[in-house]
């Protein structure tokens, strides 16, 4: 019997899909020539088309809702415009506020480095000139004394710049010696002189040359045999002292060569000289003597230096309070004693030894007052120390001069 198919079904029609679902599940073939009628209760539709519904007649005509859009989309437009500028000008102004702050910033540290490059400089170069000052003062205060030689006395003495050059290259200081041809016969020694300076937050260093207190005068021996004949040496002396721009320097007269003075009149006019017009004489005979104490002068003074220098930076005074109450002999003989102590140049050896032949500095004064100066001068010189060697011209001279002193100002000088 054959099978019909009603494929003209409202549901039929409904669904798009049939003739794939038919297809599909084989019920359609294409060799199948019966005819396939299916009801309406056994087709169940795949999908559900809603029915679609009908539009509203519009009102507007395209003119106007052309406009509309058109006000729309401009309108639109400007607000997004609006939102684009605004920040991008407000981005642009802060970045330009960013750009200045962050140049400054940069500005501002490289000032700040530059300063604190110059503040280390600076403290570097303080540093550097405060050790030079110190090493002028201490270890290498011979370097810092320069003796300045007379052209004539060069002249006088032939091989004296040789032996001179000679000595002070074998100490290391050949470069201390200058033969100078404005001071004539006379010798200068020179310190070199270095301070530190600071003035609108610059540090400099300063030099100078300044004259030593001392300074030294040559004579031949011929010519010193004639000035001691007129009578004229504290004259002479004091010509050149006046010359020197230190008029309380100690002046050193150099006597080259032989000479007909006696031993005793030379003693005697040595010290004469010394007391009046605080000068020394000093004989030689030959250059390299010469040349010798020159260098042991330079060495001398730049110890001075030393010895000044550690006496500035501490000074220790030691004292007692109060007035013992002991007899007046031992009150005395401590004060005497103290007394001793500041004489310049001498030692404890020296001290004790006087200490033990002048229990008392007054009885002793009053002695050496009513003496005469030679005789006074030679006692005290005759006095023995303990290791067998005795005082001396030269300690007897500043200790008599300490004991008859009336303005009390040998024993601070």
């Amino acid at each position: 019997m054959d099978r019909v198919y009603d494929l003209n079904s409202k549901s039929a029609r409904q669904n798009t899909n049939l003739q794939t679902f038919l297809m599909s599940n084989n019920y359609m073939d294409d060799d199948d020539d019966d005819i396939i009628c299916i009801e309406d209760s056994f087709i169940q539709p795949l999908r559900t088309v809603p029915p679609r519904k009908q539009e509203s007649p519009r009102i507007e005509n395209a003119d106007q809702s052309f406009d509309r859009f058109l006000m729309e989309t401009i309108e639109k437009a400007n607000g997004k415009a609006d939102e684009i500028l605004k920040p991008k000008k407000a981005k642009s102004s802060s970045t330009h506020q960013t750009k200045e702050m962050k140049e400054k910033e940069k500005n501002e540290k490289k000032i700040a480095r530059e300063k604190l490059k110059e503040e280390k400089e600076r403290e570097k170069l303080k540093r550097k000139i405060e050790r030079e000052i110190s090493a002028s003062a201490n270890t290498k205060a011979e370097q810092y004394i320069y003796c300045h030689l007379g052209s004539s006395i060069c002249s006088t003495i032939d091989d004296l710049s040789t032996q001179a050059q000679a000595v002070f290259l074998e100490r290391k200081l050949e470069n201390q010696l200058v033969i100078d041809d404005k001071i004539g016969n006379q010798i200068y020694w020179y310190r070199k002189c270095i301070e530190l300076t600071e003035e609108d937050g610059k540090v400099e260093k300063f030099e100078y040359f300044s004259h030593q207190h001392i300074f030294a005068v040559f004579i031949e021996g011929s010519e010193l045999e004639r000035i001691v004949k007129t009578g004229k040496v504290e004259e002479f002396l004091l010509s050149k002292k006046e010359d020197y721009p230190l008029q309380s320097a100690d002046c050193l007269i150099l006597c080259y060569g032989p000479h007909n003075i006696q031993s005793k009149k030379m003693m005697e006019l040595s010290i004469d000289v010394f007391e009046r017009t605080n000068s020394q004489f000093h004989f030689f005979k030959t250059s390299a003597e010469l040349s010798l104490f020159l260098a042991q002068v330079l060495r001398s003074l730049s110890k001075k230096v030393h010895t000044d220098s550690c006496s500035d930076k501490e000074m220790n005074i030691a004292v007692e309070k109060g007035i013992r109450d002991d007899d007046r002999s031992r009150v005395v003989k401590d004060w005497w004693d103290k007394m001793l102590q500041c004489l310049w140049r001498s030692s404890d050896i020296q001290r004790l030894a006087i200490l033990k032949h002048m229990k008392n500095p007054f009885e002793a004064s009053q002695k050496y007052r009513k003496m005469g100066y030679i005789e006074a001068l030679q006692e005290i010189s005759e006095i023995q120390c303990e290791n067998g060697r005795r005082l001396g011209p030269a300690m007897a001279h500043r200790l008599l001069m300490v004991l008859t002193d009336s303005s009390g100002k040998e024993i601070a000088e």
